[in-house]
């Protein structure tokens, strides 16, 4: 099983009907956003080159705590599957 990305978390959030995994994903959804910003930036912006390294460990720990909610709500969740396999 591969980890949970970017791209998973607000299509989980919205083809779920467990309101409490917002509490643990929010912030992963919020700091994915963030980085996809920053991403857009040039390597050699500066702001790029002083947050990038920091927000990726942040958004690494941010989905690792919305994975182990999910994991609890459903706990045959598998991050590589298709949203229509979500129970």
């Amino acid at each position: 099983m591969s980890p949970l990305q970017c791209k998973q978390v607000s299509q989980v959030l919205q083809y779920t009907s467990f309101g409490e995994l917002h509490a643990f994903c929010d912030d992963a959804e919020f700091r994915c956003k963030a980085l996809g910003f920053l991403q857009l930036r040039p390597k050699d912006d500066p702001l790029r080159q002083d947050l990038e390294a920091k927000l990726e460990a942040q958004t690494r720990y941010e989905l690792d705590v919305c994975e182990v909610a999910i994991r609890h709500y459903i706990p045959d969740f598998d991050p590589s599957s298709t949203l229509s396999e979500i129970p």
